[in-house]
């Protein structure tokens, strides 16, 4: 199992009721730094640790030359079905920063989830996230098209990432509004270099 240390080694993500390992596992370097091989056994070895949470993009790796994005997502997928454990496994995708389905309308996040379901070889996801706050897009479109992702079953959660603090509590206010599916999971950067915007006003929120 994971090294020990102190709280629980799992907990539910927000109130929603879907549980998840504490250490959860980034693949952003899935297809990039690490081919399928072994990607498959970092997931493999994550697996056997007591690991359910993974989290990827519909961008990974769209960064490397000759990549168009969702790299990651396929390793997954293929992983996924060939030890046939998906229903072991709390899989959460980001969408918005994909080259063919860029931003936050309600077009571009739908068009980024069938792509992402396809790739990952599923019929949904766990958690879906807004890869970025797009300014460019009513929130109140986005907020709406997240929602019907879950109402359609197509995710169980709605989440954020790399939202200022009063963004989300705009989202939770709309959300609340207009009896859409509210965010429930927030992803933001934190780490001994990065800590004043989760310890700040986020953590009211979280």
């Amino acid at each position: 199992m994971f090294p020990a240390a102190p709280g629980p080694r799992t907990r539910a993500l927000g109130t929603s009721g879907v549980v998840v390992s504490t250490l959860g596992l980034g693949t952003s370097g899935f297809g990039w730094t690490a081919d399928r091989e072994a990607a498959w056994a970092i997931l493999d070895a994550y697996r056997e640790e007591g690991g359910t949470f993974v989290d990827t993009a519909s961008s990974y790796s769209q960064w490397v030359p000759g990549h168009a994005g969702g790299e990651s997502e396929a390793i997954i997928g293929g992983w996924l079905a060939a030890r046939g454990c998906r229903d072991e496994v709390v899989v959460g995708t980001k969408v918005g920063k994909s080259r063919d389905a860029p931003g936050t309308s309600a077009e571009s996040i739908r068009r980024g989830v069938e792509a992402s379901l396809r790739r990952l070889g599923t019929t949904h996801v766990d958690v879906v996230h807004a890869h970025l706050d797009d300014t460019r897009t009513p929130l109140e479109e986005t907020v709406a098209a997240l929602s019907d992702l879950v109402k359609e079953g197509k995710a169980r959660l709605v989440g954020v990432s790399g939202f200022r603090p009063e963004r989300i509590e705009q989202a939770l206010a709309l959300a609340h509004g207009s009896g859409a599916v509210p965010v429930g999971v927030v992803q933001e950067e934190y780490s001994l270099l990065a800590r004043d915007h989760a310890e700040g006003r986020l953590q009211a929120l979280v």
